[in-house]
């Protein structure tokens, strides 16, 4: 049907805002990058892992998770995965705690094998 991976493409964008559309649940509104000096779920400043300090490197270690919209740091965000309540198939960046709680709700295999971050044993404390 498809000949090419352009038309794939655009045949994948479509069904993907069509599966949003009929979502659950909206998508978060992501916070902007002048919000917060400090990751929502370690509290430490965002270039706490880099060797520099400075503006670019900042902008470069903050990210959205697509589960909640907070900006969090590059460690707190290594984990992916679909958000299906608001029609996302494809794998998506999720800060930690949202990746332990989708997890663990979802009961599936990411939520028996998690290896217990920084900003999760934290959040404990």
């Amino acid at each position: 049907m498809l000949s090419d991976h352009k038309s794939q493409s655009y045949l994948d964008a479509i069904l993907e805002v069509k599966s949003v559309r009929c979502a659950s649940r909206p998508l978060p509104l992501w916070e902007n990058f002048d919000i917060s000096e400090v990751c929502a779920c370690c509290n430490n400043p965002f270039t706490w892992a880099s060797t520099s300090n400075s503006r670019a490197q900042e902008a470069r270690d903050k990210h959205n998770c697509r589960a909640c919209g907070r900006l969090v740091c590059d460690p707190c965000s290594k984990n992916r995965m679909p958000l299906l309540e608001m029609g996302v198939v494809l794998p998506q960046r999720t800060c930690d705690s949202c990746f332990h709680n989708l997890s663990f709700r979802a009961g599936g295999e990411a939520g028996k094998h998690w290896e217990l971050s920084r900003s999760y044993l934290n959040d404990g404390l």
